[in-house]
C-alpha cells in the first residue's frame, strides 16, 4: 500500500465537477492509476519507499468491494471507492464513495468509522494512520492561485502543469510532495494575490484495531504537516501555526509534543520509534533554508543552504535506520552528505559537487526509508559539468571514492553486489561492486530503453527498441550471453519472486489508458516463454515491498468488450498454479 505521508503518489476521486476538458483528461488518467495502485498493480517508482500489501481489494461498477485473502474472494456490498485489508487477514478498512471511513472484518460487521477520509497509510495488523478533510479552499479561489502561480515566470520549471491542474479539479490537500507544494508554494501565492489562508485543512487520525477506536488530534486541530515513519503507525505533525512539533508513537492514545519553533516547520521524517525527527525552516526575508533534527527533544541545526526560493519546493530526503542507531540526510543542491551515528552524532561529509540524484545505494539495493541492511558504505550520485553525472562511494569514516564517471546514470541499479549502468552511447554494462570498486565490467547491450533486475542481482531483463515502435525483452543471466525473449507493448516487464518476467505482448491499445488491450500476457521462466491469456493487463499482487510478484498466485485485469455506453468491461481473473480463473467478472477500473 502507499504510503500517504511522504511522498505524492495516489490521489483519490475529485468531488467538483471538471471545468475543462484538459482537467478532465487529467482526472481520467488519475483515477485509471488510482485503481492500479489499489491493486498494486502500478510499480512503485524506483526512488520510493513502499509498503505493498500482498492481498488485493478490487471496487465493482455498482459500488460493492470484494477483497482477496490468499485464493478467497470475499463480497460486500456498498457504495465504495476503495479499501485495503491487514496482512493478517482480519480486518478490512474500506472508503464509501463520499469519503465515509467503514472498518470491519474477522466476523465482525462492516461499520462507520470517521468522515472526509482521503489517503491509507501503512495498513497494519494493529491499525491505520490517515488524514481527514477538514476544510476545502473555494474551487474559485483555489484556480484563481493557480493562474497567478503558473504565469509567475519565478516558479517556471518547478510546477508541474499537470499537478497544478488537479489541485484546480478540486484537490486544496493531497499527500506527500503535492501536500508540500501546496503549503508552501500555494502558500506563498495566495499571500501574493492577498488571499488569506484558512487555519486547517487536514488533520492526521489513526485507527486502532486492538483499541478499536480513533486516536490522534482532534477535527479542530490545526495541523499545517504531516509525516509518519517508514513502518509502523509512529506519525509526526504540526500545530500552532506550524510552529509547533509533535509526535504520536505507534501504541499511545495521545502525541508528545518534541519542540516549539519561531518559524514555520516543514517535517521530512520520523522514527518507527518517535525519538528522532528531521524538519526544515524556511526564512524567505533571508532566502535561506535551515534543517534540523531532534533527539529525545534534543534540538539540533546541522545544515543552511542559501538561495531558498531555489530549493525549497524540493523536498530533502532523510534515512533512519530501523534500528535507530543511524540516519542519513541529504537534499538535491547540497554538496554534502549528513550522518548521523549514536555516539557520534552528526556529521558532514563534504561532495566536490552538488548533489544532483537524491537517492543513496549500499552494496546490496536502494537504500529506502525503511532500509535495515548495511549502511558502512554509500553511494550517490552528484553532477559534473555539461549535465553529466558521476557515481561516488562514502566509506562510514568519510572516505569519498569515484566509481563511475562519464557514464549516463539514469538506469543505473545496484542490487546484492552488481551494478547495471548505461554508458554515454546507451549500451548497458554489468560489473561487481564491492566498497566502491568495480571489477569485471561486461558490455551486455547496445542502445538500452529501460531494465529491471532479478531479486538476487544476478539477472536483468531489458528493453530494446526496434524502428517499427515496437520494443524487445531481453534477459542476461551473469555469466551467460543475453537472449531474446520477444516483443513487449509495455516499457518494462514486472518480475517475480522466482526471477521469471511477465509482460504484455504487442496489441490493441486502449483510447484512455494506453494499455495493451488485445495483446497476450506472457510469462518468461528459465528459458520458457508460456502464454498466461489474451486481453490481460495490470499484474495485481505484489508480495513485497520491493514489488516483485508471487509466481504461483495472482491476480490480473482482463478486457471483456465494451457496453452499451462505449465504456470498457472489465473482470478480475485470478491466476494460480499455472491455472488461469474468474476471480470477480464485473470490475471497476
Amino acid at each position: 500500500m502507499v504510503q500517504f505521508y511522504k511522498k505524492a503518489r495516489c490521489f483519490l476521486m475529485a468531488k467538483e465537477g471538471l471545468k475543462t476538458p484538459v482537467l478532465r483528461v487529467v482526472r481520467a488518467w488519475l483515477l485509471a492509476w488510482v485503481v492500479l495502485v489499489q491493486c498494486g498493480c502500478a510499480a512503485p517508482p524506483a526512488e520510493s519507499s513502499q509498503t505493498l500489501s500482498a492481498k488485493l481489494t478490487i471496487v465493482d461498477k455498482s459500488g460493492d468491494i470484494y477483497w482477496t485473502a490468499g485464493n478467497a474472494v470475499v463480497h460486500q456490498e456498498g457504495h465504495y471507492q476503495t479499501g485495503m485489508i491487514t496482512p493478517d487477514e482480519r480486518h478490512l478498512a474500506a472508503v464509501q464513495e463520499d469519503g465515509t471511513l467503514m472498518v470491519g472484518g474477522a466476523g465482525a460487521p462492516i461499520q462507520k468509522i470517521d468522515e472526509g477520509f482521503y489517503q491509507f497509510g501503512e495498513v497494519t495488523d494493529q491499525g491505520f494512520n490517515y488524514i481527514v478533510e477538514v476544510e476545502r479552499y473555494p474551487l474559485s479561489t483555489v484556480e484563481s492561485v493557480l493562474s497567478t502561480l503558473i504565469s509567475d515566470e519565478k516558479f517556471d520549471g518547478t510546477v508541474e502543469q499537470a499537478r497544478a491542474e488537479m489541485l484546480a479539479a478540486g484537490y486544496p490537500e493531497t499527500v506527500g510532495g503535492a501536500k508540500n507544494f501546496y503549503l508552501s508554494i500555494v502558500g506563498k501565492a495566495y499571500n501574493d494575490v492577498h488571499k488569506p489562508r484558512k487555519a486547517s485543512f487536514f488533520v492526521p487520525r489513526r485507527y486502532d484495531f486492538e483499541m478499536g477506536e480513533i486516536v490522534g488530534p482532534e477535527r479542530g486541530s490545526d495541523v499545517t504537516d504531516v509525516v509518519a515513519a517508514a513502518r509502523g503507525l509512529t506519525c509526526a505533525f504540526v500545530t500552532a501555526g506550524g510552529r509547533k512539533i509533535q509526535v504520536l508513537k505507534e501504541g499511545a492514545r495521545q502525541p508528545e509534543q518534541v519542540a516549539r519553533r519561531e518559524s514555520n516547520v516543514r517535517l521530512i521524517d520520523v522514527s518507527g520509534d518517535g525519538r528522532m525527527v528531521f524538519w526544515s525552516e524556511a526564512e524567505s526575508q533571508e532566502q535561506r533554508i535551515s534543517y534540523f533534527y531532534a533527539l529525545d527533544g534534543q534540538v539540533e541545526c546541522f545544515a543552511t543552504l542559501e538561495e531558498a526560493e531555489r530549493v525549497h519546493s524540493i523536498a530533502a530526503e532523510a534515512y533512519i535506520h530501523e534500528t535507530g542507531e543511524a540516519a542519513l540526510f541529504i537534499c538535491p543542491y547540497d554538496d554534502a552528505i549528513y550522518r548521523y551515528d549514536r555516539g557520534l552524532g552528526m556529521r558532514r561529509f563534504a561532495l566536490e559537487k552538488p548533489i544532483t540524484d537524491i537517492k543513496l545505494w549500499n552494496d546490496i539495493e536502494v537504500l529506502s526509508r525503511d532500509a535495515d541492511s548495511d549502511w558502512d558504505g554509500i553511494y550517490t550520485v552528484v553532477g559534473r559539468e555539461g549535465n553529466r553525472e558521476e557515481l561516488l562511494y562514502l566509506s562510514a569514516d568519510g572516505t569519498i571514492k569515484r566509481v563511475l564517471e562519464d557514464a549516463d546514470l539514469t538506469y543505473m541499479q545496484i542490487c546484492r553486489g552488481m551494478i547495471y549502468y548505461q554508458d554515454r552511447a546507451g549500451a548497458l554494462h554489468r560489473a561487481a561492486l564491492s566498497e566502491g570498486n568495480l571489477s569485471g565490467d561486461a558490455l551486455l547491450d547496445e542502445t538500452v530503453n529501460s531494465l529491471a533486475l532479478t531479486p538476487d542481482g544476478r539477472g536483468v531483463y531489458y528493453t530494446r527498441a526496434q524502428t517499427e515502435g515496437e520494443s524487445i525483452l531481453c534477459f542476461a543471466q551473469l555469466d551467460e550471453p543475453p537472449v531474446q525473449i520477444g516483443e513487449i507493448s509495455d516499457r518494462i516487464c514486472s518480475v517475480g519472486m522466482d526471477g521469471s518476467a511477465w509482460f504484455t505482448a504487442p496489441g490493441e491499445k486502449a483510447v484512455q489508458l494506453d494499455q495493451p488491450l488485445s495483446g497476450t500476457l506472457m510469462c518468461y521462466h528459465d528459458g520458457v516463454l508460456s502464454p498466461i491469456g489474451a486481453n490481460l493487463w495490470a499484474v495485481g499482487r505484489r508480495v513485497d515491498q520491493k514489488g516483485y510478484l508471487d509466481p504461483q498466485l495472482n491476480y490480473f485485469i482482463q478486457f471483456v468488450g465494451w457496453d452499451d455506453h462505449e465504456q470498457p468491461n472489465y473482470r478480475l481473473m485470478r491466476y494460480q498454479n499455472g491455472k488461469l480463473e474468474v476471480a470477480i467478472e464485473d470490475t471497476k477500473r
